[in-house]
């Protein structure tokens, strides 16, 4: 996914998705929304993940997480 995105995607729109469970469980999912080289609309879940909450504090440090990688 790193090389794809590096080598065939000069341009990426993020977002991300939160919400609780019926469990009572925080999740996340941050996308990658991008057009391929055949004009095709693509987007890629680059992760799901379990979260502690989704206050924004913690949110950023998943997404800050993400963005390194």
């Amino acid at each position: 996914v790193k090389a794809f995105m590096k080598s065939n995607c000069p341009r990426v729109a993020l977002t991300t998705n939160c919400w609780t469970s019926v469990q009572n469980l925080s999740y996340m999912t941050f996308i990658a929304h991008f057009i391929d080289d055949n004009w095709k609309y693509k987007k890629w879940i680059i992760i799901f993940s379990l979260m502690a909450n989704h206050k924004g504090e913690m949110i950023w440090k998943k997404i800050k997480e993400v963005l390194k990688e």
